[in-house]
């Protein structure tokens, strides 16, 4: 727990601005780990605090990246027209192996949004790189915007 503070008041200090609490990529905890939090407190905690995520927006117009303990991701997403919402795409990786690919919407609420999207995930690893049978997994994201310049609509 100590680590997800430090990784939250680096996020606030530096030029990150976005920190999600439930990063929607690959999701072991909200669809593993959850369920099972009474008959394994110490991993769903582990699992919670692998799911803390912090981004950056590259130059790139609607390009980004994310990081947390388990996954970094670049992610790209557009607004749908004046409405606070966008549609996300996103490559998940770990240790930059691709392992499968996300899409989803997002929604703004003030500086805090909400996204919701489903995620394929084929399982590859660097002991293994040729990912295995697809696990198609719905994606809940939920976090806040701490640098609201140059963002669109569903951005801000």
């Amino acid at each position: 727990m100590t680590s997800t503070v430090a990784l939250l008041s680096v996020a606030l200090a530096g030029p990150v601005n976005r920190v999600d609490l439930l990063s929607a990529g690959p999701q072991p905890w909200l669809l593993d780990e959850a369920p099972l939090a009474a008959a394994r407190p110490g991993t769903a905690a582990l699992r919670l605090a692998e799911q803390v995520s912090v981004g950056w927006t590259l130059p790139l117009e609607g390009l980004a990246v994310g990081t947390s303990w388990r996954v970094q991701e670049v992610r790209y997403s557009r607004d749908l027209g004046d409405l606070p919402v966008a549609w996300v795409v996103g490559l998940p990786t770990r240790l930059l192996l691709p392992v499968g690919v996300r899409a989803g919407l997002r929604l703004r609420l003030g500086d805090t949004h909400l996204e919701l999207g489903a995620m394929a995930d084929g399982g590859g690893s660097w002991v293994a790189p040729l990912p295995g049978p697809l696990r198609v997994t719905p994606t809940l994201g939920l976090g806040w915007w701490t640098d609201r310049r140059d963002k669109g609509p569903a951005d801000r």
